[in-house]
């Protein structure tokens, strides 16, 4: 009556009780691996400690010529994928599964079991319309390490993992992975489709790392607006914003089903505007450059600091130092590049081409602002350069600005102060290199901070060849 990526669940009468009971075993059988085993049984464990009005029971482990099984109670009815096929379920429907859902997910949590992949599928609606939770394959105690997951694996189904499961550099998998995945249940029950759906698995794993959903109430209008709030209060990025728990999804879905006032609200201005600028992405494409930024900071401190004190002190020779002084920080940024070379260039993926792209291209076009800057500098006057900094600080600002809608919002504060600083430079011009200096040393200490932070867990080769625990969007 049912098969997965790695069990098959059969129909069968219980001799002893003459009952109809369902009855999961390997799909491999006799071939599976230990590990397989291992895991088979850690899912009957996980299921038979949890008894909850919307959980499958789970009746009896054993083995029978060599063969792992476990019996469970037979629902009656269809899954919520099969009342998916047929579209979008009524509001009211759908947030009486999903509280349902949510509330046997809170029971799982509150025992020490995490599901991990929650998923119309794995919802079981019997003939009395009551939801249950069924599946815990993926099941993991909470306050242990999984030992049966080889690392760097993708556990769960793509399109309802949270990313968090996708990558380290999300967060940890926790509770609030399961509420991300009430979320997107939510979501499908809603509308038809799941949040993030690409052609491959690939494209669906990036789209839940760096996507943003398309509003429910975009594909199906009539949708209630707090249905909508408490999907995508589920869906956010970050598990800190999220709800805290999968019952405080079940008590807000209650609140909408009995008409009262949800637990939270529509984002005002200044949050959104404040998860606007911590939004990141292809964070993953670019992490390995955290080295390169971080001495890049000092190199462009220093620089435009002994520029700066050139330009105080005087020399007999003001172009050829302010020369030396330019090619000595290309020399610096070559030394820290040179050694790790394969590392960063080529660059992998349109992010990190991007990246270097703008690099590049900031250092000629700054350069040559220098050269027209010389060019129109008077006759017979030392030549500092001191008047070509406040264009080099708009130039600056455009290349934050570009960074903040692709990479860190807060590219887009540092793309401001910049602008800040050229309209004040001309107030005090000698003093504009060391401004300058100031703010791009600051800008790429916290760019190679935050770079520094971020560690990664699936990597591009990795993606594209899941590891087998990911389920396919079908199972």
């Amino acid at each position: 009556i049912g098969e997965g990526g790695m069990g098959v669940v059969y129909k069968a009468r219980q001799r002893g009780l003459n009952r109809i009971v369902a009855v999961k075993m390997i799909l491999r059988g006799e071939f599976s691996t230990p590990q397989e085993r291992d895991r088979f049984r850690v899912e009957a464990e996980a299921a038979a400690r949890l008894r909850h009005p919307n959980i499958v029971v789970v009746h009896e482990l054993g083995t029978r010529d060599d063969q792992d099984f476990f019996s469970m109670e037979y629902i009656e009815g269809r899954s919520l994928a099969d009342l998916l096929r047929q579209g979008p379920l009524p509001p009211m429907l759908a947030a009486n599964y999903v509280r349902q859902a949510a509330a046997a997910i809170a029971y799982a949590h509150l025992h020490g079991v995490l599901h991990r992949d929650v998923k119309p599928s794995n919802v079981l609606i019997d003939a009395e319309g009551t939801a249950r939770v069924t599946d815990f394959g993926l099941a993991k105690r909470i306050d242990q390490t999984d030992a049966l997951t080889l690392t760097g694996q993708l556990v769960g189904t793509p399109a309802y993992m949270a990313p968090e499961q996708i990558s380290r550099a999300a967060g940890e998998v926790g509770p609030a992975s399961d509420v991300y995945a009430l979320g997107a249940l939510l979501y499908e029950s809603l509308t038809g489709r799941p949040p993030f759906c690409g052609a491959t698995q690939v494209e669906t794993l990036l789209a839940a790392l760096d996507g943003d959903p398309v509003l429910p109430r975009q594909i199906v209008p009539t949708i209630p607006g707090d249905l909508e709030l408490i999907a995508l209060k589920c869906l956010e990025k970050n598990p800190r914003d999220r709800y805290a728990s999968a019952n405080a999804v079940a008590q807000d879905l209650e609140r909408f089903i009995q008409g009262e006032s949800l637990s939270v609200t529509t984002p005002n201005r200044l949050e959104r505007l404040v998860r606007a600028l911590e939004r990141s992405r292809f964070d993953r494409e670019v992490y390995e450059a955290a080295r390169f930024v971080a001495f890049s900071a000092w190199i462009a401190l220093t620089t435009h600091a002994a520029i700066f004190l050139h330009a105080q002190i005087g020399s007999a020779h003001p172009l050829a130092i302010v020369v030396a002084i330019r090619a000595a920080e290309i020399g610096a940024m070559l030394a820290v590049f040179w050694p790790r070379r394969k590392d960063w260039f080529p660059p992998r993926g349109a992010a990190a081409r991007q990246l270097w792209s703008m690099w590049l291209g900031y250092l000629t076009a700054s350069s040559t602002l220098l050269i027209v800057d010389y060019a129109q500098a008077p006759a017979g006057q030392p030549y500092y350069s001191l008047h070509a900094y406040p264009a080099m600080a708009v130039l600056s600002s455009l290349a934050f600005w570009v960074l903040g809608s692709t990479y860190w919002g807060y590219c887009y504060v540092m793309g401001g102060f910049f602008l800040a600083a050229a309209v004040a430079m001309p107030l005090w011009l000698p003093g504009g290199p060391l401004v300058f200096g100031i703010a791009w040393g600051a800008c790429l200490w916290l760019l190679g901070q935050r770079l520094r932070r971020v560690t990664i867990a699936v990597d591009e080769s990795m993606i594209g060849v899941p590891a087998e625990p990911v389920r396919e969007n079908a199972k």
